[in-house]
C-alpha cells in the first residue's frame, strides 16, 4: 500500500473514532480560552490527551479530503488552512494543502506546504517526491532531482522515485542517468506507464525503432487500464508523430 493511502486512512480512522466518541464541536474548541486534554481510558493510544483542538483540527483536515475527492479545491484549501490553525504541527493537512495547491497550479505555494510538512516529518518520502513535482513545474530541476533523489533513500522499493528521476534526467538530457533510473522504475513495478513512456522517448532518440513502439504500445495499454485517459492519448499522439 502506498504511503499516502496510509496516512489517509489513519488520519480517518482516527477522526471517525474520536468523532463518534466524544462528539466534540469545533464552535466548542474556538470558544476555549485554553488548551484541554483528553484523558479517557479507553481510548486508544494514537488519541489518548489530544486537545480538543487538534481533535478538531482532524475533522477540519477530513473535510478537505472530501472537498478535495469532490475537486471543490478552494473548499479544501480553506478547510486544510482552518486544521492548520488549530494544529500548526499537522504534518497532513501542510501535505494535503500542498497537493491542492498543485491542483490549483500554485506550485510556489505546495512547495512552501511541503516544506512545512517536512519539518514534522522529514522522512516521508512520498513528500520529496510531490515537493519534486512542484520544483519541475517550476523549471527547478536540480532541486527536483535532489528531492527524488532523497525519497529513493527513504523508499527504494517504489518506483516513483526513480521514474520521475528519470524523466527529469531525460529532459536536461542526461540519457544515461535517465534511462538508468527508468529501468530501474520498470523492474521495481513494471505497470508504471510513465517509465515506459519517457523510455520510449529515449529509444526514438537512438533511432530504435523497434523499442520505442514496443515501450509507446505498454504505456498505452496501461494508461488504458488505469483508466488514464491524458496519459493514453498523449503516448498514442507520440507514437503517430514518430
Amino acid at each position: 500500500m502506498h504511503l499516502l493511502l496510509k496516512s489517509i486512512i489513519t488520519v480517518g480512522i482516527i477522526t471517525l473514532f474520536v468523532s463518534s466518541t466524544l462528539l466534540i464541536t469545533t464552535k466548542n474548541a474556538l470558544a476555549s480560552p485554553h488548551q484541554h486534554h483528553l484523558s479517557l481510558t479507553n481510548l486508544p493510544t494514537e488519541v489518548r490527551n489530544l486537545t480538543i483542538e487538534e481533535i478538531n483540527a482532524e475533522q477540519f483536515t477530513n473535510q478537505g479530503l472530501e472537498k478535495l475527492q469532490q475537486q471543490d479545491y478552494s473548499g479544501a484549501i480553506q478547510a486544510f488552512s482552518q486544521a492548520l490553525q488549530l494544529n500548526s504541527n499537522h504534518e497532513m493537512a501542510y501535505v494535503y494543502r500542498g497537493d491542492t495547491c498543485q491542483k490549483l497550479e500554485d506550485y510556489e505555494g505546495a512547495i512552501k506546504d511541503y516544506t512545512l510538512a517536512l519539518q514534522g516529518n522529514p522522512n516521508f518520502a512520498y513528500i520529496y517526491n510531490s515537493r519534486g513535482d512542484a520544483r519541475v513545474a517550476l523549471g527547478d530541476y536540480q532541486g527536483a532531482i535532489a528531492d527524488y533523489t532523497q525519497a529513493i533513500k527513504l523508499y527504494p522499493e517504489d518506483a516513483f522515485g526513480y521514474s520521475d528521476r528519470g524523466s527529469v534526467y531525460l529532459q536536461i538530457g542526461n540519457i544515461g542517468k535517465a534511462i538508468e533510473d527508468l529501468n530501474k522504475a520498470i523492474q521495481i513495478n513494471p505497470e508504471r506507464a510513465e517509465a515506459y513512456f519517457h523510455r520510449a522517448q529515449i529509444h526514438a532518440k537512438f533511432k530504435n525503432r523497434q523499442a520505442t513502439l514496443q515501450d509507446y504500445r505498454t504505456a498505452i495499454q496501461l494508461y488504458t487500464e488505469q483508466g488514464n485517459i491524458v496519459g493514453c492519448l498523449k503516448a498514442l499522439n507520440m507514437m503517430r508523430q514518430y
